[in-house]
């Protein structure tokens, strides 16, 4: 069978490996489509902590992917049920799991819509920490798949100014798309200064960070008033770097991090995800702008990195 497989820092190759054999207990699932994300960037771009040395594991480290159930030897699931993998090394045509390293989709829904609800879910999960938002104003630093799906989500939960922020202008334009009230081109904006207008001087009740750079991190304390409130949902670099703790312990903040979505009970937030896109309460086709190939995840990685021709979301079709 095809996967792919990571062999050096910004290197990755397809190989031909032998397919996975069923075993007591568990689970056979014949992939079908994938997603890159932020995470897997760090990972491919050879940011630590890596886990292990290269070449890094078959797969690895795709885990926005959902497949088949083609063969099982577990009583709770069944040939043809429709699944979301919660392991990390999913860019394979076929992989054998554990039952509780799989969430049953809704059956007969669009693979290429459930896929993105594994970030939702992500999102979800972190919007579970927030206060109630309704009335508030709302300011989102990065405008990629994980920073719209925030947007979508907090104009759900009844913010009422959603200010999208971004470097990248075709983001921007998807934001508006996903709930955005106003967005800021922090290529040629300062963020600070246009939240601080659309607020009318008041800034922000609560800031999402969406990006994980330290830049982004030190920044989105700006952007919120006195007692305000943070998500810091963004992966930072691993390692030291530079935080200002006196800015942010001068602000007063109600700040919350967010990770380890998939260890949650029952998977609540990835299957509440799958309900709000089936439900279409969440329309997440603005997000996909590329459909390749598992064959030519190289590409993919490439759209990812530099964002060009349109590049918000890449899909991979696993079987090809």
């Amino acid at each position: 069978m095809l996967a792919s497989r990571i062999v050096g820092p910004a290197q990755v190759e397809i190989t031909q490996v032998e397919k996975p054999k069923l075993e007591k207990g568990t689970v056979l699932v014949r992939m079908q489509v994938g997603t890159l994300c932020g995470t897997d960037l760090h990972f491919f771009e050879g940011r630590p902590p890596l886990p292990g040395d290269y070449p890094l594991s078959i797969g690895f480290s795709g885990h926005e992917c959902v497949g088949v159930v083609e063969d099982t030897d577990s009583d709770d699931f069944q040939k043809g049920d429709q699944v979301l993998i919660t392991s990390f090394e999913g860019f394979v045509e076929h992989i054998v799991l554990e039952p509780q390293d799989l969430v049953k989709l809704p059956p007969d829904e669009d693979l290429e819509k459930l896929v993105i609800g594994q970030q939702l879910g992500t999102v979800i999960y972190c919007c579970r920490k927030l206060p109630n938002v309704m009335d508030m104003d709302v300011a989102i630093l990065g405008q990629g798949a994980g920073g719209l799906l925030f947007t979508a989500m907090l104009r759900n939960m009844g913010a009422r100014k959603i200010i999208g922020i971004d470097l990248v202008g075709h983001r921007l334009e998807v934001a508006k798309k996903m709930g955005a009230t106003h967005v800021v081109d922090a290529s040629d904006e300062d963020p600070v200064a246009a939240v601080k207008d659309i607020t009318h001087g008041d800034m922000a009740d609560l800031a999402v960070e969406a990006v994980g750079e330290p830049e982004t991190v030190n920044q989105v304390v700006d952007l919120i008033q006195s007692q305000g409130y943070l998500a810091l949902f963004g992966i930072p670099p691993a390692g030291g770097w530079e935080f200002d703790y006196i800015k942010f312990f001068r602000k007063h903040p109600i700040a919350i991090s967010s990770a380890g979505t998939g260890s949650e009970k029952d998977h609540r937030s990835f299957k509440l995800a799958m309900d709000m896109i089936v439900q279409k309460r969440i329309d997440v086709t603005p997000l996909i702008s590329h459909r390749l190939p598992l064959s030519h995840i190289d590409r993919a990685y490439d759209l990812a990195l530099t964002k060009k021709d349109g590049t918000v979301k890449v899909l991979l079709d696993l079987q090809a």
